[in-house]
């Protein structure tokens, strides 16, 4: 009942964006994509491809994985698939298919390791829990959902399976965005199996580390430290091939924190996003780069994040993702950004976290994108940082990282000129 209720709400809120306000958004220099974060994708997933060509969005991230739940029954015995989604098994394929007929790019967004709700009867992590990855005092750590633990091979199994699956179900999709790390505000890494997996590899057990900001503390975790961000970085890079081997003429992207590399090692130990070895490998188009930009430190990480993909061979593209949630106006940063940094955000991905807010995004690029665009298309082009550490980490012990030299052909598959 309350799926239905959801769906219902869905449907209305985007027969208002459809049929009201400006009748499409103006022409824009800067590359603009719609990025539906959310698991209430209505059943009439159709809809969504005029309200990308409303809000003058060139490309649409929908979800083939979120939560734990796939968009797309029978993608993957491990993954069950959202009941409303279940209940309409064709309506991503309608909804590619009518994004192409209107030169809109679709790519499919697989969240890798959030997989949200441990109480779930029909979860994975419910029916497997021994794939929660845990915190030193044996929680999940985080009040927002539960991770799968990322060394677990039947994580890496699950996931490459659902990603073939996918791709023969939705052959058309122009590309895969994938988003592979653990939580920033939580240590997880003391499962039995990411425990394990460093014991088979160091001849230590991670449990029995000190951490603390002390030299002495951070000298003896920082073997831990890489070999976890670069056993991570492993994960990426085969996900990223398989969606290259699956899907051949299309675009891969990864999600990152601008900011990573700001942040203290104890702190990079949580999320592990060391996405300049993801782009080094060649197999990355582009990097969707999101932060807290409110905050006024976070802000001139972009700039930052450009200049430390433009020394990678064959860099990737980098785009700036802006939320949309919760019914906040989150316009400020970017204007803040335009006046202080001359920001180059020449690709704009908006985010919603639900489909009420479409209603924002819409606004926003219909009202208030032509006005601040000028100044967001400033001359400067990257800002180099002030520090550069973990740009270039040492090999950890039981890690290969392939490097593949040039990145994969960036064919289009819109079906327009």
């Amino acid at each position: 009942m309350r799926s239905l209720k959801n769906m219902a709400a869905a449907l209305i809120c985007l027969a208002i964006l459809l049929f009201t306000g400006p009748s499409c958004a103006a022409a824009s220099p800067t590359e603009t994509s719609l990025w539906v974060d959310c698991s209430d994708i209505p059943t009439d997933a159709g809809r969504l491809a005029p309200l990308a060509v409303k809000m003058g969005a060139h490309r649409l991230f929908v979800p083939l994985l979120i939560q734990g739940r796939t968009t797309l029954p029978g993608l993957s015995p491990l993954f069950p698939p959202f009941a409303h989604c279940a209940a309409a098994p064709s309506a991503v394929a309608e909804l590619v298919k009518s994004a192409h007929k209107q030169h809109v790019q679709v790519y499919g967004y697989v969240d890798c390791l959030h997989w949200d709700g441990s109480d779930d009867p029909a979860g994975p992590l419910h029916r497997h829990p021994d794939l929660v990855e845990l915190s030193t005092a044996g929680s999940c750590g985080e009040p927002r959902g539960d991770y799968a633990a990322p060394f677990d091979r039947r994580v890496e199994e699950g996931l490459l399976g659902l990603l073939t699956q996918a791709s023969r179900r939705l052959p058309e999709l122009d590309g895969i965005l994938l988003q592979c790390r653990m939580p920033v505000g939580s240590l997880l890494g003391y499962s039995d199996s990411s425990r394990l997996a460093y014991i088979r590899d160091v001849g230590m057990d991670p449990a029995d580390l000190i951490l603390g900001s002390s030299p002495e503390a951070i000298e003896d975790s920082m073997p831990w430290v890489t070999w976890r961000i670069q056993h991570l970085s492993s994960l990426v890079t085969r996900l990223a091939t398989a969606c290259h081997a699956d899907w051949p003429r299309s675009q891969v992207a990864v999600v990152a924190h601008a900011a990573w590399y700001r942040l203290r090692p104890g702190l990079k130990n949580r999320s592990l996003e060391d996405w300049v070895s993801w782009a080094k490998t060649g197999l990355i188009n582009e990097v969707l780069f999101d932060g807290r930009w409110e905050q006024h430190d976070e802000a001139p990480t972009y700039p930052e994040a450009l200049w430390r993909l433009s020394r990678v061979p064959h860099p990737p593209g980098g785009s700036f993702v802006l939320d949309f949630r919760d019914g906040a106006d989150r316009v400020d940063p970017l204007d803040e950004l335009a006046q202080e940094e001359g920001a180059p955000i020449r690709r704009l991905v908006m985010r919603v976290k639900q489909v009420a807010d479409l209603e924002l995004a819409n606004r926003f690029a219909s009202d208030i994108l032509p006005q601040i665009e000028p100044a967001l298309l400033g001359t400067v082009a990257a800002a180099e940082p002030a520090s550069q550490e973990l740009d270039s980490l040492p090999p950890a012990p039981g890690v290969v990282m392939k490097a593949t030299g040039a990145p994969a052909p960036a064919t289009s598959r819109r079906t327009g000129p």
